[in-house]
């Protein structure tokens, strides 16, 4: 819903009854006359054929691995994927089970150098796309097709006028609870007040200049496991700290002394991307969590845009593995901060991409990471709604005034009473 002169905008909360029939709830945050678009994402074909079709059926994707004898200088490539339950044999196995359990890390072996020579790895689109229209039908292509895929529905969009002078923000916003772990989830997460201010609706965030921020931060380290959303946050902290960027892609860091900061970004391991990956120099979360030996870091997870392509089983443990290893960091720091940060809707350049990286895939996943870490006490940072009504089109790489909203909603969970 938004508001055609002043650019406020919020997103709906969507209620199935399961009959067919839907309500569409909003928090009608300014007086004045609003538009309502909706728009279909997925017909529930679609939906039904991503859970019970790709996302329970294993190999979505592949990586070339790349062999490298460094004394002999003979250098060897094979194919690389993820099972679980398949059988396999006389393949090149890899296993975490401390990160993934039972899935397994594969490749076919290269015809000459031995499995401890990979070296590294990388995955085209190309071999996204394949994976995903291999296991779609010709009878089904149709439902990844326009008009049956991101479409406004008809009637759509239509005018309302809110009238209610009574309505008074502050006092909404007095009533909300400090932002903290476990929170309930809210009509709506807030609403874009202007094009460059979100106001939160799930706790007493709020904004943030550079002097306080470093206030904020001071005497703590702060380690980014993640993606390249997150990689954006942590971005957009370090110019507002005025530390220099080095824009490497897998990992980046810094340290203040006079603040006793330390800011870490570190790439969460197998990568779905184009740039070649170290293999060996990859790190899961839980090997991360499981190293320190400190107690003053605030650690922010983000799992979700390259795990769209695990089965929703694999997916869970990963996420169950996750959850024990936060349980031994906090019970060695209980007092340490975890933040975890949401998927938001994303770009579709080309139609593959609504199987590979379906915005109902993503939106699930937040579901399944909520369900699976909630009562441990961290912060869920869910972006989501503030990425949705957005004044612009979806893109998994939200602008720099929409990240910034991001860090501000952030720094209100590490430091509430600042």
């Amino acid at each position: 819903m938004k508001d055609s002169l002043s650019r406020q905008s919020t997103a709906g909360r969507v209620i199935d009854y399961g009959n067919g029939s839907y309500s569409v709830y909003f928090h009608a945050s300014w007086e004045g006359t609003a538009f309502i678009t909706i728009t279909l994402a997925h017909p529930r074909e679609a939906v039904r054929w991503l859970d019970n079709v790709y996302r329970a059926t294993e190999r979505n994707a592949d990586w070339t691995g790349y062999f490298e004898d460094a004394t002999s200088g003979v250098t060897e490539q094979s194919t690389c994927y993820m099972l679980r339950n398949n059988r396999w044999a006389n393949k090149c196995e890899y296993r975490n089970e401390k990160a993934m359990g039972k899935t397994v890390y594969i490749c076919d072996r290269p015809p000459t150098l031995p499995c401890e020579k990979l070296k590294s790895i990388t995955c085209s689109l190309e071999a996204l796309s394949a994976h995903a229209t291999r296991k779609l039908s010709s009878e089904q292509a149709f439902l990844f097709e326009r008009p049956y895929v991101m479409t406004p529905l008809e009637g759509s969009p239509f005018w309302i006028e809110i009238k209610d002078s009574d309505y008074n923000l502050q006092t909404v916003r007095d009533k909300l609870p400090a932002c903290g772990p476990d929170l309930p989830k809210p009509v709506s997460d807030g609403f874009w007040q202007t094009y460059n201010t979100w106001t939160s609706l799930v706790c007493r965030a709020r904004h943030w200049t550079s002097g306080e921020m470093k206030r904020c931060l001071a005497g703590k380290t702060l380690y980014m496991i993640g993606d390249s959303t997150i990689r954006q946050m942590y971005e957009s902290i370090t110019l507002a700290m005025g530390q220099k960027m080095d824009f490497d892609i897998i990992r980046q860091t810094w340290t203040d002394p006079a603040l006793d900061t330390t800011m870490i970004f570190e790439f969460h391991a197998v990568i779905v991307g184009t740039y070649m990956l170290d293999f060996w120099g990859q790190k899961f979360e839980t090997d991360i969590l499981d190293s320190f030996t400190r107690c003053n870091y605030v650690v922010v997870l983000s799992l979700s845009y390259h795990l769209a392509t695990w089965t929703t089983q694999s997916y869970t443990e990963r996420l169950l593995h996750l959850r024990q290893a936060i349980l031994r960091f906090k019970k060695r720091c209980p007092g340490a901060v975890i933040v975890v940060k949401s998927s938001h809707p994303r770009d579709h350049t080309i139609p593959s991409s609504y199987i590979h990286s379906s915005d109902w895939t993503l939106f699930d996943m937040n579901r399944i990471l909520r369900e699976t870490l909630e009562g441990l006490g961290v912060n869920f940072l869910d972006v989501w709604d503030m990425s949705m009504a957005f004044s612009a089109s979806n893109d998994v790489h939200v602008s720099r005034k929409e990240t910034r909203q991001q860090v501000d909603l952030f720094l209100s969970y590490i430091c509430p009473s600042n």
